[in-house]
């Protein structure tokens, strides 16, 4: 019986994780997908927001005056449910 439910962890643990990969004026939010080791994709949202402008830990856009980020936002959300 524990060696299902081990099984079954290794199967279906999976995240999903919105990141910055540099620290330039401007910069393109990345996703990721992982499922353990066997699998890992990474793929770019086409967002671009400014330096210092995105939250790791709320995986959205902070308030600026450079861009619309309520718009961002949706587009991050909507992002993160159409690639799951």
């Amino acid at each position: 019986m524990g060696e299902i439910s081990c099984l079954c962890k290794k199967i279906f643990m999976a995240s999903g994780k919105f990141r910055i990969k540099t620290n330039n004026d401007w910069n393109t939010v990345y996703y990721r997908f992982k499922q353990g080791s066997q699998f890992d994709a990474e793929i770019s949202t086409g967002i671009q927001v400014p330096k210092g402008r995105w939250s790791i830990t709320k995986q959205q856009v902070l308030s600026t005056r450079e861009i619309n980020y309520k718009y961002k936002i949706w587009r991050v959300g909507e992002f993160h449910t159409e690639g799951i």
